[in-house]
């Protein structure tokens, strides 16, 4: 079931996504104690789906902004064991889906330097790297969006 994020429901679950399959493949030092203090507020902005399996629990979930027409996707992360069928791929579809009822024609993200299993993933979702961002040591994605391209919720 793909649906919309409940925080006392999911953050807890939401974190373990963070802290497992995004935080170790980050080229950055984080402060993980203050990193997880501030999650609640970084998801309150912008829009969070949630990929959940039979008992509802969060497997992978999605989180973007919408600013200026765009959609920046802020994170994406599947569980590990679930990846590469297809769960990342419906949540991306989901938030571009979303932008494009917010008028949005263009959607943006940052993939972390070496992180070539999620540049690839982008790719054959239509994204192109643009430029690189040494100071965050990732590479910026970008796609064109337009409806009728996209299936999700």
């Amino acid at each position: 079931m793909l649906r919309v994020r409940t925080p006392e429901q999911d953050d807890e679950i939401i974190w373990s996504l963070v802290e497992n399959e995004l935080i170790p493949k980050s080229n950055l030092s984080w402060d993980i104690p203050q990193l997880k203090k501030e999650m609640p507020t970084r998801l309150s902005k912008g829009f969070t789906y949630v990929k959940a399996d039979l008992v509802n629990r969060p497997v992978g979930f999605i989180h973007a902004i919408v600013i200026d027409r765009i959609l920046f996707i802020d994170m994406l992360a599947v569980h590990s064991h679930l990846q590469r069928k297809g769960i990342g791929q419906m949540l991306l579809q989901s938030a571009e889906k979303q932008a494009i009822q917010q008028s949005c024609s263009s959607a943006k993200l940052a993939v972390d330097a070496g992180n070539k299993p999620a540049q690839r993933f982008y790719e054959r979702a239509g994204y192109k790297s643009t430029q690189y961002l040494a100071s965050l040591q990732c590479w910026e994605m970008c796609k064109i969006i337009q409806p009728g391209n996209h299936s999700g919720p």
